[in-house]
């Protein structure tokens, strides 16, 4: 039997009307777990996406210090046998300083040795003219001995004297182009020197840089596990 309200309706009729109305109460709060759960869903892919993606980008950075390490390698063996090389220049340009140092004196001895054979000649009556050494001589067998004695001892002498200048020409040009090598190798030395500072700089930044990315890569898997964990405890509640 149906009994009527006050105002006429049926009794029947109330709870159903209160049922729908429940059913409506509910329905923003579904939509809602809905919108959540998807845009959960939606963070989550796009968190897998760029924590591969600043892994890969981890990887060329990694790949690219492994490069420069390898050529800083090459700079600093170039850099070592760079300054291998100016040592030994400077080994060359030591000893050609004591060649130039005898060479002085060998010339000092042979103008000195050439000076007192022309005095000892002139005091013994052999320097004036080629006519006392005719008169002063016995035979004619010893006027031809003592003007070869003078013209070969004049000679060796002589020839002596131009070997030690040659010499003492030779030691000064090796060392006028010692030198030019030197300044040349210092520049080659320096180049390779600067090579190297920069590789190396930019290992360093490149470094910092790759360590700033895997704090990113930790950073975004922080965040994903966070929102994996959101999303386990929807499931839960839904359940």
């Amino acid at each position: 039997m149906t009994g009527q309200t006050a105002t006429g309706g049926s009794v029947r009729g109330r709870p159903r009307a209160t049922f729908q109305r429940s059913r409506t109460g509910w329905a923003p709060i579904v939509v809602f777990a809905a919108a959540t759960a998807a845009w959960l869903l939606l963070a989550s892919g796009a968190s897998g996406q760029t924590i591969t993606s600043k892994r890969q980008q981890a990887e060329a950075i990694q790949a690219q210090v492994e490069s420069m390490n390898g050529e800083l390698e090459q700079a600093s063996e170039a850099w070592n046998y760079a300054n291998i090389q100016l040592a030994q220049i400077d080994e060359s340009l030591a000893s050609n300083a004591k060649h130039l140092v005898a060479a002085k004196r060998s010339l000092v001895v042979s103008q000195k040795r050439i000076a007192k054979r022309l005095r000892d000649l002139y005091i013994n009556g052999q320097g004036d003219s080629t006519l006392e050494v005719i008169l002063g001589s016995s035979s004619l067998d010893d006027i031809i001995a003592r003007l070869d004695a003078i013209e070969r001892v004049s000679s060796q002498d002589a020839q002596i004297l131009r070997t030690v200048k040659q010499y003492r020409k030779e030691v000064e040009q090796r060392r006028e182009t010692l030198q030019e090598d030197r300044e040349n190798q210092a520049r080659i030395v320096q180049e390779q020197a600067e090579r190297r500072a920069y590789i190396e700089s930019q290992i360093a930044e490149q470094t910092r840089l790759l360590e700033s990315v895997k704090d990113e890569i930790q950073q975004l898997r922080a965040e994903e596990a966070r929102r994996q964990a959101a999303l386990a405890a929807q499931a839960r509640q839904q359940a």
